[in-house]
Formats: C-alpha cells, structure tokens, sequence
C-alpha cells in the first residue's frame, strides 16, 4: 500500500512518452524524461531529450525556461561529480542562448576537472555578462587562486563581498587567500634569511 502513490521509473518513463505522442513538444514530459535518462546512465539520450525540451522552450521566447532546464539537468550530473558530462550539457545549452549560467557552470565543472585555463576563461565570461552575480565574482577568485595568483584572487573575493556581504563562501576563500599570501610571506622571509 505505501507505493500506490509512487510510479516506478519505467512507468514514470512509459507515461511521459504517451504524453509526448499527443503532444510532441511538452516541455515537462521532455525535460522529465531527460533527468529520468540522466540518472539511469542513459546520458546521450538525456541530452537528445534536454535538446528537444530547449527547443520547444524556445531560447528566443522563453530563455529562462531553457537556462532552467539546462542548469537542472547539469545540477544532476554536478550532484553525482559527472564533471564533464554537465560541462557537455552547458555547453549544449551555450550553443542556443550565450548565458552568464552556463558560462559559470562550465566553469565551475572545469575548474573541479582541473582544466583551470577554460574555467577562467568561462568564469571570466559569465562575470563579464553579470558583473554584480557575488557568487561568480567569488567563484572567479576561487579559480585564480587555484592557479596562484593569489593578489587577483584576493581581489575578486573583497568584490564579491562588497556586492553581498552576506557571502560566507567569499569571506573564508578570502581568508584562505590572506593565509596563503601571508605564508608566502613568511617563506620568502626564511628564504631570504638564509641567503
């Protein structure tokens, strides 16, 4: 009695798919079948649904409702560390609409592949597209501190926290950064000592 309520997934997936023969172009079905296809590892099948949903989204109509779809089914593979199966949804989405999300996505996936020259690279975009987003702000700092420069960094994250300063992420990067410079100091210091 306590699944009655509860489809399984192959019967979630068989009604979505009776959806989709009366109406081809329904956004819930299609998007909901793309996370479905997502989590049970069908990944290219997901991204043909996620194609199909963003489309009859219409990026030029309704471009919220495309970021939307693309950000959730990304935020799937991001939550299971699929790294670079949600930088390929981004960047699907990045071939319809030029967004400041999907730049940012992509940057932060990435940057957690340790490819730091494209995630800067994206991370710089999606900032340049919305320069008051604190998180991007952050997150840019958080990639130039990752490939040293640590005065850059610094930098981005005291910005980000003039823009919130409710970011608790920005202040402990910013106070890792402090640290970091400080004990570069510090070795610098010795280095020289010892000269």
């Amino acid at each position: 009695m306590a699944n009655t309520g509860l489809m399984g997934v192959e019967t979630a997936e068989s009604t979505f798919h009776t959806v989709l023969e009366i109406d081809p172009g329904n956004i819930e079905a299609l998007n909901l079948l793309a996370q479905i296809c997502a989590q049970t590892r069908r990944h290219k099948e997901a991204r043909e649904f996620l194609a199909c949903a963003v489309e009859s989204a219409g990026s030029e109509k309704d471009p919220e409702v495309a970021v939307e779809l693309v950000k959730n089914l990304a935020e799937i593979y991001e939550g299971a560390h699929r790294f670079q199966l949600a930088a390929g949804i981004y960047e699907l989405g990045l071939e319809r609409i030029d967004s400041a999300v999907f730049h940012h996505g992509i940057a932060y996936c990435y940057a957690k592949l340790g490819h730091y020259r494209k995630a800067l690279s994206h991370s710089r975009r999606a900032v340049e597209m919305d320069p008051n987003n604190s998180v991007f702000v952050s997150d840019l700092g958080y990639t130039l501190l990752e490939t040293g420069d640590l005065h850059g960094a610094k930098s981005l994250f005291e910005r980000a926290i003039e823009l919130d300063p409710a970011n608790k992420l920005a202040r402990g990067n910013l106070a890792h950064c402090v640290e970091l410079m400080e004990q570069g100091r510090a070795d610098q210091d010795e280095r020289s000592g010892r000269s």
